[in-house]
């Protein structure tokens, strides 16, 4: 298939370049072709997103979330809550403002035909609000985890190219997700069956807004998280499951797999070779241990600093 060229700027302005081998696989192909499609026209532009802050800084992306929650507040006709009076945000406070976010997603075309509490720009600022309370659940995790979850998250916007998801490409469906692969992005409003249970959101399972990925976009999320161990995905989600309410456990379709598509289509691997280990450190074996310190060293002194994607390109 090929390679994929990623290139960084850091906060002192250094470029770092990272290399993904494509999966020789049908849906790589079309994401491939996808990216390409849009990377041709001129009206679009590459949008990125870092999952690559800690805990201590916490209070950097509560300052964001509350500025993007302002800014939808004076043109939105239902304001959301900024939570003046308290101190840190819970979970309970960022699974409400997600369901207000798809709440806005399901009214949207009604906002639009009305003409009246609809623009573009309140637009991007719910996409951006979506982003911010991911970014936030991240954080606060990070605050007792041995090794934090970082992403990096691009696509290119506006975002109108779509493809299907064909029952094939499920072939590429995992729940064991590993640093440094490459994944097709979720690019649907709500949420997943794998993302509800990482999250134990009981709400939008009786919302029934659970909402398996359908299709695709040039979106790819390049996976910098905790390694899965074999079958420890799979092995939590079914405790977790069981352990359900039964009239909730009844909602979960865990006898129709392909119903369920638990997990994330995996496209691609980064590129561990000479070049990266003179640059950053750290042995081949290192990075082929699951969990290791020299891929949370890497996490917590090189993409920390990361605060620009410039440029995807793919060499063949």
């Amino acid at each position: 298939m090929g390679t994929l060229k990623a290139t960084f700027l850091d906060i002192n302005k250094k470029n770092h370049v990272l290399y993904y081998y494509i999966i020789e696989s049908d849906l790589a192909n079309r994401w491939v072709k996808i990216t390409k499609e849009n990377q041709a026209r001129a009206d679009k532009k590459l949008n990125y997103k870092f999952t690559n802050t800690v805990y201590k800084h916490i209070d950097k992306v509560r300052n964001r979330l509350t500025d993007c929650i302002n800014k939808i507040n004076k043109i939105y006709d239902e304001p959301l809550p900024i939570y003046e009076d308290v101190p840190e945000l819970t979970t309970f406070h960022l699974n409400y403002l997600h369901e207000e976010f798809e709440r806005y997603g399901d009214r949207m075309q009604e906002l639009i035909d009305g003409n009246i509490h609809w623009s573009s720009k309140m637009h991007d600022n719910f996409l951006e609000l979506n982003e911010l309370i991911h970014l936030h659940e991240d954080v606060l995790k990070s605050k007792t985890a041995e090794f934090p979850n970082m992403a990096v998250l691009y696509d290119y916007y506006p975002q109108e190219l779509h493809y299907p998801i064909l029952e094939s490409d499920k072939l590429w469906l995992t729940n064991q997700l590993r640093w440094g692969e490459l994944y097709l992005g979720y690019n649907t409003l709500g949420k997943d069956w794998l993302k509800v249970h990482i999250d134990n959101d009981m709400e939008v399972i009786e919302r029934d807004q659970v909402r398996p990925q359908v299709r695709f976009a040039a979106e790819a999320w390049m996976n910098f998280g905790p390694d899965s161990s074999n079958y420890w995905s799979t092995l939590q989600f079914e405790k977790w499951v069981k352990g359900l309410p039964k009239e909730i456990q009844k909602r979960v379709p865990i006898n129709n797999l392909n119903e369920l598509s638990l997990g994330r289509y995996k496209i691609g691997n980064l590129i561990i070779n000479d070049e990266f280990i003179r640059k950053y450190g750290g042995t081949f074996a290192d990075y082929e241990l699951p969990r290791s310190q020299a891929k949370l060293d890497w996490n917590m002194n090189v993409l920390s600093t990361f605060e620009k994607l410039l440029l995807i390109e793919f060499l063949f």
